[in-house]
Formats: C-alpha cells, sequence, structure tokens
C-alpha cells in the first residue's frame, strides 16, 4: 500500500518537526520545562510553523509537476497537477490542516485555560 507519493512524507516531517523546534525554542528561552508549563500555546506555534512550511513546499510542489496536454483536434489545452500527497490528501491541504490545528491549540492556550 503506497502511503505517499513524491514528497508527501515530508508533510509528517515538517509538521513534527514544528513541535520539535517549539519545544527547543521554548525550553531554550524560559529554562526546562516552559514547554510543558504552556504546550497548547507552544504547539499551536509549532504547528502554524509547520504547516506554513508544509504549504509551501505543497504548492511549489503541485507547479512544478504540472502537465498542459492538448488536444490535437480540438487545440484545447487541459492542465493536470499530480501532487505529492500523504494518505491520498495533497501536501498543501496537509498544510492548511497543521495551521489549522495549530491556530485552534494557541486558541485554547491562550484564551480557553487549556
Amino acid at each position: 500500500m503506497l502511503l505517499w507519493r513524491r514528497w508527501g512524507v515530508l508533510a509528517a516531517s515538517f509538521l513534527f518537526g514544528g513541535l520539535v523546534i517549539a519545544q527547543l525554542v521554548a525550553d531554550g528561552i524560559g529554562g526546562p520545562g516552559t514547554y510543558q508549563e504552556n504546550v497548547s500555546v507552544w504547539a499551536g506555534i509549532g504547528l502554524v510553523l509547520g504547516g506554513v512550511l508544509t504549504l509551501l513546499v505543497g504548492r511549489w510542489d503541485e507547479n512544478r509537476y504540472q502537465h498542459t496536454l492538448v488536444d490535437p483536434e480540438t487545440g484545447h489545452e487541459l492542465t493536470v497537477a499530480t501532487p505529492s500527497s500523504l494518505f491520498f490528501v495533497p501536501m498543501k491541504y496537509w498544510g492548511l490542516l497543521g495551521m489549522a490545528a495549530g491556530l485552534v491549540a494557541l486558541g485554547v492556550g491562550l484564551f480557553g485555560g487549556g
């Protein structure tokens, strides 16, 4: 079973990497345990950053692998893109999902008492 196409595996790597970087930065700024004290805010920041990177790479990749097909009889053109995907979901949508989850986590951390 094919779980990813081309660069799709990077979607999970970027989102997880955003969380790891957020933890390293939080603990580097405030000392050990800072990330755990307000995990919703820091995880939200990490997911937003990872989501933005995933979205940008996904859109770049989709534009890079576009093919234009021309019907020789009518001259009509059809542009077909084959995006990188993870679990059959295009990479750019994983970026949007990561950003949305990050914004929800930020909202909970800042306003919801989480």
